[in-house]
């Protein structure tokens, strides 16, 4: 809690504790001009500080954000709008939600692999700007080896998902976008 700004208590159990940012990538909450950060803390008693350190659950979330900035989880969502607005609009008069969801899900995890191999492939790169140097790779906190099994899981499970519940045009689209994304696109930039 050495960089508590300030704790309430919000009920028997929970407390919120805003501290100052500790990573660039963080998006700060910002009350009275000032940027604040808000965590909720489950305590056996809101004034116990000593359940408020629980330093599993903090690298647990920590690992957690990580493999959301590596597979560019906002850059992938993007894309699965855009599948699921043509999915709705070539479908006919009725909507199979099953298939809509299975569709987004492995397009969802194809885009996300693409964008967990291109980290994986500019690990110098990205060391070098400061906008990029505090991803997971280059800032240490995973490894290269490590980013490319996952990055390889999800995006086979993506194409996986996509071959049965959609149909094999769409998966061999999808592993299209990420070989194009990987072996065209990334070395040209």
């Amino acid at each position: 809690l050495r960089d508590m700004v300030k704790a309430e208590a919000l009920g028997d159990a929970i407390v919120t504790v805003t501290f100052a940012p500790k990573r660039a990538r963080d998006v700060p909450l910002y009350v009275a001009g000032l940027p604040i950060f808000s965590k909720t803390y489950y305590a056996a008693h809101p004034f116990d500080e000593s359940t408020l350190d629980t330093p599993l659950a903090a690298r647990l979330r920590e690992r957690v954000d990580d493999y959301v900035e590596l597979t560019k989880a906002r850059l992938s969502g993007m894309v699965v709008i855009t599948a699921a607005v043509g999915f709705i609009l070539a479908s006919p008069a009725a909507i199979d939600w099953w298939k809509l969801i299975c569709t987004c899900v492995g397009t969802f995890l194809a885009a996300a692999g693409a964008g967990a191999f291109n980290q994986v492939w500019e690990v110098e790169r990205d060391r070098r700007m400061p906008r990029t140097a505090n991803r997971p790779i280059p800032a240490g906190r995973m490894t290269r080896g490590h980013a490319a099994m996952f990055a390889f899981i999800i995006s086979a499970t993506g194409i996986a998902i996509l071959c049965p519940t959609s149909n094999g045009f769409t998966a061999l689209l999808g592993l299209a976008n990420i070989a194009i994304y990987v072996l065209i696109y990334t070395p040209m930039k």
